[in-house]
């Protein structure tokens, strides 16, 4: 079976990981994580709670993460906005597998590779 780590993101050069297949990866995931997830990200370790949608058919993991996490993973400081305590950066994995982190307050965004997330 394939991992969490061999979803791959399609792009505009290659395709991404067969929708069947990465829905099958996700479930097992959700089901094993109803609550909560962590994660490990370049030596960084994230823990995330899970949001569910009201009708508990879709949900996505979000957790507020600090600049330095932020810069850690991101290696940037790229995008933060002057009031880290009202807009602080964040991390969140969608139940299709996507895994976003995001700067604050101004939506600045940037899409991580599975290949970098491991799953505690």
């Amino acid at each position: 079976m394939t991992t969490f780590q061999e979803l791959k993101q399609g792009n505009q050069s290659q395709s991404g990981t067969n929708e069947v297949i990465r829905e099958q990866v996700m479930q097992s995931i959700v089901a094993n994580n109803q609550e909560f997830i962590t994660l490990k990200i370049k030596d960084e370790i994230l823990k995330l709670t899970a949001n569910w949608s009201i009708s508990r058919k879709s949900m996505t993991y979000f957790g507020t993460i600090t600049k330095q996490q932020y810069i850690n993973i991101t290696g940037s400081s790229f995008g933060f906005k002057m009031n880290i305590e009202k807009y602080p950066p964040y991390f969140c994995l969608s139940d299709t597998g996507r895994a976003q982190i995001h700067a604050g307050g101004n939506h600045f965004e940037k899409f991580m590779s599975n290949e970098s997330i491991e799953i505690l």
